[in-house]
This record gives structure tokens, sequence and C-alpha cells, in this order.
């Protein structure tokens, strides 16, 4: 089956809470984007072995994904210092 990867349906399925509305201050802004970051390198690790086994390829580039996540939140824990 082909992805559908209008916004809508990307939302609609995303396991990442949609920020708050509205003007954050700085440090709730960095730790809420933290939050979902971490989540998301969370469950990307998560699924990496099972899709080793079925699409090493497709496995290579989540790993790639997933060091993208670690930096990010590596740079976001250190807005919070």
């Amino acid at each position: 089956m082909p992805a559908d990867g209008r916004p809508s349906a990307l939302a609609e399925g995303s396991a990442v809470e949609e920020m708050p509305a509205g003007l954050l201050p700085g440090e709730k802004a960095v730790s809420l984007l933290l939050h979902r970051v971490e989540g998301a390198a969370a469950r990307a690790a998560e699924r990496l072995p099972a899709l080793g086994e079925v699409d090493p390829l497709s496995e290579d580039l989540v790993i790639g994904i997933l060091r993208g996540l670690e930096k990010q939140a590596w740079m976001l824990r250190v807005q919070r210092s």
C-alpha cells in the first residue's frame, strides 16, 4: 500500500504530541521540544531490530535519522544548561 504523505494524514497517525498553541517561554519550549525529539528517537531505536530483519537498507536509513535525532536532543539539552 502506498504511503499517504499529506500533512493531515501524517499528523493524524503521529505519536508526537502537538505543541501548545501560543507564545511559550524559551525554557518551556526547549523542554517540550526535547521531550518530543527524545520520544521520536526512542521509538526509532525500539523498532530498529525488527526493521533490520526485513529490510536492511531501510534500517540503515533509520539509523541515520536516529543519529540526527540524537544530535538534536543533545543540542536541546545544552540549551537547558
